[in-house]
């Protein structure tokens, strides 16, 4: 995923700042959070499981 365009499109001023603003909220990177999504749930689970971060580790 292209996380500057993301974080432009969103409204940050630049990438490091979506990384730092979703890890400090989340507490995972987005790619992280994405990994696990995928790795725990189907595609379809996935999109409907918004907001869910699994334990890593």
């Amino acid at each position: 995923m292209g996380w500057a365009d993301k974080a432009t499109e969103l409204g940050w001023f630049d990438q490091a700042h979506l990384i730092r603003d979703f890890k400090r909220h989340t507490g995972v990177t987005p790619s992280e959070y994405i990994a696990v999504q995928r790795s725990a749930y189907d595609r379809a689970e996935a999109a409907v499981s918004a907001g869910f971060v699994p334990e890593v580790g």
